[in-house]
């Protein structure tokens, strides 16, 4: 007999679930930046773990962990702060660039589909 039982989400998952909520109630916003959920992203000692998001299409997301060496800061952070640090992010690796392109394409072209999830 197969186990039908659902699977527990996955940190992931619910990274995922918590960004996506987030951008539908901040439809103005195309960025943001957080701190990441617990076990979302590896901890290095001496460093602020912060993950910055880019709703790439209203069903997709693009999540980037990276590291700091100052606390982050409390409170929201504004948008032009996030989208600073994530074009910041992607100056060091233009296949981010790239794959931000292709997942607007692949949303564009299936806008009756569930687009992947980030």
């Amino acid at each position: 007999m197969m186990n039908t039982k659902p699977s527990e989400p996955t940190v992931h998952d619910l990274a995922s679930e918590d960004d996506r909520q987030w951008f539908l109630d901040h439809r103005n916003r195309e960025y943001r930046l957080r701190e990441p959920l617990p076990g979302e992203v590896r901890t290095v000692p001496g460093r602020t773990a912060l993950v910055v998001v880019r709703r790439v299409h209203p069903k997709a997301r693009m999540r980037l962990p990276f590291y700091v060496e100052w606390p982050k800061p409390a409170g929201e952070a504004p948008e032009y702060i996030a989208e600073g640090f994530f074009k910041h992010c992607t100056s060091l690796d233009p296949r981010i660039s790239e794959m931000v392109g292709a997942m607007r394409e692949a949303c564009a072209s299936a806008p009756n589909q569930e687009a992947a999830r980030s």
